[in-house]
This record gives C-alpha cells, sequence and structure tokens, in this order.
C-alpha cells in the first residue's frame, strides 16, 4: 500500500513503514523534522544524516560533529587543538598564544609577551614588531636619538654592549662623564679599548681596577696605554649592522709608548716603591728612561727608572736620596719604603759617588736613613773618603833629620778641616 494506505505490518507498506494508526507511513529523510529512522537526533546523527551539533543527542561518536559523544547522550563540545581554526582553550588568537600553542604574530592578540613571537605584548594586547632587535637594552627609536646601530649590540666594538655604555647616567641617554661613549672604541683616548679596560682583557690582559673613562687610572702623570707599553691608538671604524662609523683613540690625545720592552702599573702611581710617583721619574712621559748614570768622577744627569727603586744602585733608594720623609702618591708600599732621615741633605740618585770621593754614597751612609750618623762617612764631602792613614803615608817624610816637613803640615791640616765638618755636622 501507499503512505496514509491501512497496514497491519510494515510489508503492507511501500515504504516498509506501518504507523501505530495502521496507515502506511512515508520513508524517513535526514529533513523532514522529525527523529526518526536511525537518527539520534531530529535530523541528524545515525549512518545516513549528518552528524549532531553541541548538545544534541548521540549514541557513539560518530553521531556528532565534534566526535565526542557524552555519558549523558548528548553530543559535547571536542578539546581544542592548535590547528582546529577555532579560538579555544588557553590560546589568545585563533591556533597561537597560552600555554600550549605556538606563540601569536605581530598584530594577532595576546596576555602576555610570551604570547608573541615579538615578545612584545602591548596596551591594546596585540603582539607588537620587537622594539630592541639587537637585544642591547635600547629600543630602535632610543638608538635613533643616541646615534648607535639597532642592529649591532656594540655599535662601536670595544666589548661593551650599547645599553650597558650608557647606563651610568640616565639609562637612556649618553651622559659624558658618566658614561663610556657607545660611538668611541676609546672613550678616554689612552690607546686601551673601552671593554678591556673594564674588564682586563686585550691590551690590558690582567689588569683589574681601570678606568675607561680617566686616561690616567693612578693619577701619576701616565696614561694608562703608555704604562702598559702601547704603541698604537685603537682605531674607528663602522658597525657590524647598519654600518654606522664610531671613533677611536683621538691622535692628539694619545701618548705612544717610546719604549715598549719596560712598563709600569698603572695602577700604581709609584712602581717601584721608592716615594717618587712614576710620572716625575719618567720627567718626560714618554715611557723611556732618558738618563746617564755619574760615579767618582763622572756627574749622573737625566731621569730616575720607575721600575727601579735605586737607580744609580749605590744602596740608597732614589726617594730617600731626593730627601722624601712620605711618598708623593698614594700607593707606595710602606714595607718597602724608606724615608730620609734628615731631608736637609741630599745625594743625587744618578750618581752612586755623590762626593767623588770614590765611595758609594750607599757604603758611607751604612744604615741607607739618610742621615750621617756617628762612625758614617757624609756621602756628600769626598774628603772623608779617604782614611787619614792613608793620607800619612802617601805623604810620608815625617819629622826626620833633613826630610821635608810639608806633608805633614798638609795632613794636619786635613785633620783640622774634617775635624770642622764633623762639629758642623754635629751641630746641625
Amino acid at each position: 500500500c501507499e503512505v496514509d494506505e491501512g497496514c497491519l505490518v510494515a510489508s503492507d507498506c511501500v515504504t516498509g513503514l506501518c504507523g501505530e494508526d495502521g496507515l502506511c507511513d512515508p520513508a524517513p529523510t535526514c529533513e523532514d523534522g522529525v527523529m526518526n529512522g536511525d537518527e539520534t537526533d531530529v535530523d541528524c546523527g545515525g549512518a545516513t544524516c549528518d552528524a549532531c551539533e553541541v548538545g544534541e543527542g548521540c549514541l557513539e561518536a560518530s553521531d556528532c560533529v565534534t566526535e565526542v559523544c557524552g555519558e549523558d547522550g548528548l553530543c559535547e563540545e571536542a578539546p581544542p587543538t592548535c590547528d582546529d581554526g577555532v579560538m579555544n582553550g588557553d590560546e589568545t588568537d585563533v591556533d597561537c598564544g597560552g600555554d600550549t600553542c605556538d606563540p601569536c604574530e605581530v598584530g594577532e592578540g595576546c596576555l602576555v609577551a610570551s604570547d608573541c613571537v615579538s615578545e612584545i605584548c602591548n596596551e591594546d594586547g596585540l603582539c607588537a614588531e620587537d622594539d630592541d632587535p639587537d637585544g642591547d637594552g635600547l629600543t630602535t627609536a632610543e638608538e635613533e636619538v643616541i646615534g648607535t646601530d639597532p642592529h649591532d649590540p656594540d655599535t662601536d666594538g670595544d666589548g661593551i654592549n650599547d645599553g650597558d655604555e650608557i647606563a651610568g647616567g640616565d639609562p637612556k641617554a649618553y651622559d659624558e662623564g658618566e658614561d663610556t661613549d657607545p660611538l668611541d672604541a676609546d672613550t678616554d683616548d689612552d690607546g686601551l679599548n673601552d671593554g678591556d679596560e673594564r674588564d682586563g682583557k686585550g691590551r690590558a690582559e690582567g689588569v683589574t681596577g681601570l678606568d675607561p673613562l680617566d686616561p690616567d687610572t693612578d693619577g701619576d702623570g701616565l696614561p694608562d696605554g703608555l704604562e702598559l707599553g702601547v704603541t698604537e691608538p685603537i682605531p674607528g671604524g663602522i658597525s657590524d649592522g647598519d654600518g654606522v662609523p664610531f671613533l677611536g683613540t683621538d691622535p692628539e690625545i694619545f701618548v705612544p709608548d717610546a719604549d715598549p720592552a719596560t712598563t709600569t702599573d698603572p695602577t700604581d702611581d709609584d712602581t717601584d716603591d721608592d716615594g717618587l710617583i712614576d710620572g716625575n721619574e719618567d720627567a718626560d712621559h714618554d715611557g723611556a728612561v732618558s738618563n746617564t748614570l755619574g760615579g767618582t768622577g763622572t756627574a749622573g744627569e737625566g731621569e730616575t727608572d720607575p721600575n727601579d727603586p735605586d737607580t744609580d744602585n749605590d744602596g740608597l733608594f732614589d726617594g730617600l736620596e731626593l730627601g722624601l720623609t712620605a711618598p708623593q702618591g698614594n700607593d707606595t708600599d710602606p714595607n718597602v719604603f724608606v724615608a730620609d732621615g734628615d731631608p736637609t741633605t741630599t745625594t743625587d740618585p744618578l750618581d752612586a759617588d755623590t762626593d767623588d770621593g770614590s765611595v758609594d754614597d750607599g757604603v758611607e751612609d751604612t744604615d741607607h736613613d739618610g742621615v750621617v750618623d756617628d762612625g758614617e762617612r757624609d756621602p756628600n764631602v769626598g774628603l772623608d773618603d779617604i782614611p787619614v792613614e792613608d793620607i800619612l803615608l802617601e805623604g810620608g817624610g815625617g819629622c826626620q833629620a833633613g826630610g821635608n816637613g810639608a806633608p805633614w803640615a798638609l795632613a794636619l791640616g786635613l785633620l783640622a778641616l774634617l775635624a770642622v765638618l764633623r762639629r758642623r755636622r754635629e751641630q746641625a
């Protein structure tokens, strides 16, 4: 029978459906507005119709669009994935952000910096461009103001990042006198680049305590580079990123070492601890010792040696010979320095025998204290260098009959002169 005609069993109907009212029912479709056939909800589910939406009935996962059929027989939301084309889970934009998915691109949503590839989440909740592409702590805009290279973290190549160079004052601007210059590899023009001075590397290998803002760290009158034997300035150049030019050592200020084989300590104003600061010993500040050492009958002249506390090797320190009672600087080792006990009398630190009497100064001043003590000869008086008995022996003759009495008179005169000198010394 056709639809709506009478029936007793399903086989009586063309559609194979005999309704409870004894009439043949029409065949079910997926758009008849009725849950029929093997549908699990109205016009969905089962083997024929489309899968059901969330909240509609189901018997198994295939009955649901989400392929999740809950224990209550209803389709449920699918677990979020990073490629489901939906912003779900803890995503901050479609399939990105949050703890599970990849970071979002510029312009996509974000809550925190880690949600973004650029690691910059702006106030609008959107991922923004990287403001510091070279990672030196300065934004591109800040580097444009300063003049540094936004694509080179160390524009001047001195071993200190641009952001660190200007951190002394305003951290976003160069403050002369407080910061090293990020556009000058040798801010103080002493021949050492700023990073080497700070870290004790390169030309300053192993030296700690140098100040890249002070060409003469120890204040002894000699530039740090000269004290370390530097003969060539640090060159300028261009940066590796955008080719920004930078300065090196100013050749008008730099002083090369005339004798790089000898060096002094740029953090110790008195390298040899004789009481004289290095710059006073190297009087022309060229790094070379220029002198002529004297001896008996020969005068000395020139400079004392800042690496030798006893330049003329007479046993007396240079500072003591020049009458120092205290060091000239701040770094002299008090356990080495010898103060002059009588600064009113001095000897020549460039002449081992100041009085040309044939005996070295340090032999005459036997206790090396700068004082002519009882029993010591005076290093400023040559006559007392020769023992009286030697004078008598050289004179000969004596008072014998027919002998010449002149040598005796000379000897007596010398003895009288020595007595006068000793009395004057004692009175002094």
